[in-house]
């Protein structure tokens, strides 16, 4: 029996999925350590990172020899192209994004107490997961990687932006296991947080797809990525004080500032060299 194409590229994307998880969990003398004991972060890191050059080489291996000599390349398709418009591409989602947090970034009010709060007293191992390694190598398989598959698939592009998403956020359900098993969290617990996790990977999934179907690179998705583990959610909940007032304003103006870029900056992109996908 034959997969259709659809659900051969889905299943093949699981796989991805499967892999790249997976090779976390090849260390198994670190089996049974949390995730931010240095040993298992450092591991982690050459796992993660081992998939993100093997995985996309993997995919040209695999694919190269059926992409049309007069288009995109491979590494184009999969967002690692190589051109002066990766800055615009990288620069203007990350302003995009950050205008969601102005409220945020105008709570904190100076740089060293952005610096405090976004370091505070994480380890360099640390810093380089949550920062570089992370955001690399998740945006380079889930949206370079993923995408390619799905849309080689036959997909939709709106159906290529849920699935991934989905898959994205999936790829977590690993941290409320390790909850459960590490930290003792009682299941209902971990269950809740993963779900709330879920809705809130499964959003940003969809908004760094859609850069990166803009944009045509993974840079845009990376630089919003880092700076959205940096910010977490913005800080409305933290709006307390004589200056409220002036602060929950500056939340309301970010979140339309968001809301109105959304749409302005994408057709910059329309003509971009970059741009692979419609």
């Amino acid at each position: 029996m034959v997969l259709d194409p659809c659900w051969s590229s889905l299943v093949v994307s699981v796989g991805l999925l499967v892999v790249f998880v997976g090779s976390m969990y090849i260390w198994v003398d670190h089996l049974s350590l949390p995730r931010d004991h240095p040993a298992v972060m450092l591991r982690r890191q050459i796992s993660t990172s081992v998939c993100t050059v093997g995985l996309p080489l993997g995919i040209w291996l695999w694919w190269g020899s059926s992409v049309p000599t007069d288009g995109p390349s491979v590494f184009r398709l999969l967002g690692l192209g190589v051109d002066w418009q990766v800055v615009v591409a990288a620069a203007l989602p990350f302003a995009h994004i950050c205008s969601l947090y102005l409220g945020s970034l105008v709570m904190l009010r100076t740089l060293s107490n952005f610096v405090a709060a976004v370091f505070g007293d994480k380890s360099t191992l640390e810093i380089l997961r949550t920062f570089v390694v992370g955001p690399v190598s998740e945006e380079v398989v889930f949206r370079g990687c993923v995408t390619f598959v799905l849309a080689r698939g036959g997909w939709s592009y709106s159906a290529v932006i849920v699935l991934s998403s989905v898959i994205f956020a999936l790829a977590h359900l690993h941290h409320a296991i390790g909850q459960i098993l590490f930290f003792g969290t009682g299941k209902s617990h971990a269950l809740l947080s993963f779900a709330l996790d879920t809705t809130y990977l499964f959003l940003f999934g969809s908004y760094a797809e859609f850069v990166f179907l803009r944009t045509g690179h993974v840079a845009g998705p990376v630089l919003c990525h880092a700076f959205c583990n940096m910010m977490g959610l913005p800080s409305v909940f933290q709006v307390t004080g004589p200056h409220a007032s002036y602060h929950w304003a500056c939340h309301i103006v970010g979140l339309l500032l968001f809301v109105a870029l959304f749409f302005a900056y994408a057709p910059v992109f329309a003509a971009s060299s970059l741009r692979v996908w419609p």
